[in-house]
């Protein structure tokens, strides 16, 4: 089994490894943040998005940070290698191979620590400018809430307004319906009127006739009367003439004259 001494204690190169898998798991996390960089820059509809990827980076810093301040800054030795190391009389060519080895991985771990350190600062950056991002999405979001109260406001007026304008044409229709039943009574009104005036109009002629036929009759009448009138007055003229011939007959006869 592989050792490695970190910070004056020696701990099984396995879990080295596994601590290095780990950070390179968490180094690739970050390289899949620098790629979301090159994005456009998010909407108002990105905001979840952005606030997660904030909360990730967040995550991921404190993680980094632990992970920086937890690296090995140590080797790994095989149990030989440590025997060789720790017991007297080892040869100078192993010292040598433990030399390289020893160098080998602390360049190893520089180039690992500043590649975390590098990706430690872009995670920074973009933190900052998602910050900087979510900043201004916080201030067009108080824009828009200040102009959808505004317009929500205008609605409100809008509202009122039709609601007015509403009982008003309803108002108007129903003073409107009133109007339109009192011209209809008229209407029916003026048509009674007219059938019974037609009505009088035809009983004052048919009266006219009445007269006019009473007229007629009465003139039949009076030259009725004015005829028998004349045949009365020669009636009475005839019979005064009679009266006056038997009168004087009948004078005669007591005179014992003949009369022819």
């Amino acid at each position: 089994m592989l050792y490695t001494r970190s910070v004056g204690a020696w701990v099984p190169a396995q879990e080295r490894d596994a601590e290095v898998a780990e950070l390179q798991e968490r180094l690739a996390q970050l390289r899949a943040l620098e790629q979301e960089r090159g994005l456009p820059t998010p909407g108002s509809s990105d905001t979840p998005r952005v606030i997660a990827a904030q909360l990730r980076i967040e995550q991921l810093q404190r993680q980094l940070r632990e992970a920086l301040h937890a690296t090995p800054h140590a080797l790994s030795f095989s149990p030989a290698q440590t025997a060789a190391v720790t017991t007297p009389g080892v040869s100078g060519e192993q010292d040598g191979s433990m030399e390289e080895l020893a160098q080998k991985h602390a360049a190893e771990v520089a180039s690992l620590q500043a590649a975390f350190r590098a990706r430690l600062a872009a995670a920074e950056e973009d933190l900052q400018a998602k910050s900087e991002q979510i900043l201004a999405l916080e201030h067009a979001l108080v824009l828009a809430e200040e102009a959808l109260a505004a317009r929500q406001e205008a609605l409100g007026e809008c509202q009122d307004m039709l609601a007015e304008m509403q009982g008003f044409s309803e108002a108007q229709r129903h003073r409107a319906d009133q109007e339109r039943a009192q011209a209809q009574a008229a209407q029916n009104m003026a048509l009674a009127a007219q059938a019974a005036a037609q009505a009088a109009a035809a009983q004052l002629q048919g009266a006219e006739a009445q007269v006019r036929s009473c007229r007629r009759r009465t003139h039949d009448a009076e030259a009725a009367i004015a005829a028998k009138g004349e045949a009365l007055e020669e009636a009475t003229l005839t019979n005064h003439h009679l009266q006056a011939t038997l009168s004087s007959r009948q004078c005669l006869c007591s005179t014992g004259i003949p009369w022819v």
